[in-house]
């Protein structure tokens, strides 16, 4: 018998869960459908919390590619993984702009 040493983490952020062996997010116990970009961007960030990611350094971290003209293509994937996760996208509680350089994970207290 093969035993499985694998280590994989389920992150915990509030009402976020994320469970990476099944790619599986969840709010208040209801399941996201992201798209594995919008997995991979979401898992980065919230095992990075607090952290600030220039555009350039998330298009080569999850998309695996060298960044070119790639600000827009960031921002619709952060755009999009807003829409299934936050509240109020336009006032986000999870991913926020750092102005001019990119974004951060970080969970704000809800009002």
């Amino acid at each position: 018998m093969v035993e499985d040493n694998f280590d994989y983490p389920v992150l915990e952020c509030g009402q976020l869960v994320i469970d990476l062996k099944r790619r599986k997010v969840t709010i208040d116990d209801k399941k996201i459908e992201l798209s594995t970009k919008e997995f991979n961007l979401l898992y980065f960030l919230v095992k990075h919390p607090g952290w600030v990611f220039s555009y350039e350094e998330l298009y080569r971290l999850i998309w695996g590619q060298e960044p070119i003209n790639c600000k827009n293509s960031v921002m619709c994937c952060v755009s999009q993984v807003r829409k299934k996760i936050e509240l109020n996208s336009r006032y986000p509680q999870y991913i926020h702009t750092v102005r001019d350089i990119g974004y951060k994970f970080e969970l704000l207290p809800e009002d």
